[in-house]
């Protein structure tokens, strides 16, 4: 018996080592077969979409394609570069980054809605056309599209039930159409729409949400920009209007006293009337441009920044003396040109700290008096107050014989 039991110890060592060199192979091929497997771009279901994308962009020709269509799925783990220009997490496309990158053609329907865990859509820069595909809406975890600087064309609609989306640029584009009621993006906080073909009014939805980034310039937009309720308290920081065919007055919601935080207010080139923005301390207002309009109201007293790097309020049609409280440490333009300002020049002007390539233009108004001291010698700045009616004599260095006859006495 204890032969027997001595027998079976021996043996039971034998059977392991015969099973070890039995399964170390097996195991070999199996990690093997499951590498082929991640890799395989049949197991890849967003390989097809992706390809479909790549092909009806140009992909041979992008300035960057590195991977694209390799053997490889795009979010393997198992290759030390992924495709260029995506980016994903737990095997998942999550971002599309290919801003000038030489793509050229349309975006085909049903590659977005594919791509199921997508955040990101940056394809900014390049020379893309045709309609978006209306499926893009379907992305249900999309937060930012950036189609800037394309060709893209056809309407907007689209973008209304987008309600993940916080940032959405389509500017410098040739959209056309009316901006539709986005009151279901509760969640945008960037709308940048600059330089299409938009027409029709601006919808209420684009103003009492919770947007703080509003570009909507270089289009033909017409109407009135709708009031708040008085209780509304704005969220817009950034207001860019400039260039369409507005109307009307500016509402008071547009201000510093309902909003501290704006910081940019550009309301050129349009056919606003009445007064101007409601500027009031304390603000952080630094840049307010509001020329090229009509504006025909004097500017009251208080109108004040001690932030503003610039204001230009030119070419409108303002009476009544200037602004005195706008000169502060920061100011780098101020331009008041082409209005009806009239009355002698404030003595807060002679207190401009003066920046590389400031900026002071009081021309082409009916101000009066003497030129203030503070200009009897060259200013170290530009500065243009021709076609006003000062006493003369004039400073020497702005004397008409000097300066062709400009009309400054």
């Amino acid at each position: 018996t204890g032969h027997k039991q001595e027998g079976t110890r021996a043996a039971i060592p034998f059977f392991f080592l015969i099973m070890k060199g039995f399964y170390t192979p097996l195991l070999l091929l199996l990690v093997l077969f499951s590498l082929a497997l991640a890799q395989d771009p049949g197991n890849c279901p967003e390989y097809e979409p992706l390809a479909i994308f790549y092909n009806a962009t140009g992909g041979p020709n992008w300035t960057s394609n590195f991977g694209w269509l390799s053997n490889t799925c795009p979010c393997s783990q198992h290759i030390d570069r992924g495709w260029d220009g995506l980016s994903c997490d737990q095997g998942n496309v999550t971002i599309i980054t290919l801003g000038q990158n030489n793509l050229v053609g349309t975006l085909p329907s049903g590659v977005f809605p594919n791509l199921h865990s997508l955040r990101t859509i940056q394809l900014s820069d390049n020379s893309l056309s045709g309609p978006v595909p209306e499926d893009i809406e379907k992305v249900v975890l999309l937060k930012t599209v950036d189609l800037s600087n394309n060709s893209f064309t056809g309407g907007i609609d689209w973008i209304a039930n987008f309600s993940p989306l916080s940032t959405l640029n389509l500017s410098g584009n040739r959209f056309s159409g009316t901006i539709p009621d986005i009151s279901n993006l509760t969640k945008l906080m960037e709308l940048t729409l600059n330089n299409n073909l938009l027409t029709g009014t601006i919808p209420v939805s684009v103003f009492d949400g919770f947007v703080s980034s509003l570009g909507l310039s270089d289009n033909q937009l017409s109407g009135t920009i709708p009031d708040l309720d008085e209780n509304f308290k704005p969220h817009i920081n950034y207001l860019i209007l400039r260039n369409n065919s507005l109307t009307g007055t500016i509402p008071s919601w547009i201000s510093t006293t309902r909003n501290q935080n704006i910081v940019v207010i550009d309301l050129s080139s349009n056919q606003f009337t009445g007064a101007l923005p409601n500027i009031t301390l304390p603000n952080n207002l630094q840049y307010l441009n509001a020329s090229h309009n009509s504006f025909d109201q004097e500017v009251p007293a208080y109108f004040s920044s001690e932030t503003a790097t610039y204001i230009d309020i030119s070419h409108n049609k303002i009476p009544g003396g200037l602004p005195e409280n706008v000169v502060n440490s920061f100011i780098k333009g101020i331009l008041f040109s082409h209005n009806k300002f009239s009355g002698t020049v404030p003595a807060s002007y002679g207190n401009i700290d003066v920046f590389p390539g400031f900026a002071l233009d009081l021309s082409h108004n009916e101000l009066s008096g003497p030129v203030p001291v503070f200009w009897d010698t060259t200013p170290s700045y530009s500065l243009d107050i021709s076609h006003n009616k000062f006493d003369c004599p004039l400073p020497s260095w702005c004397s008409d014989e000097a300066d062709g006859g400009n009309g400054m006495c």
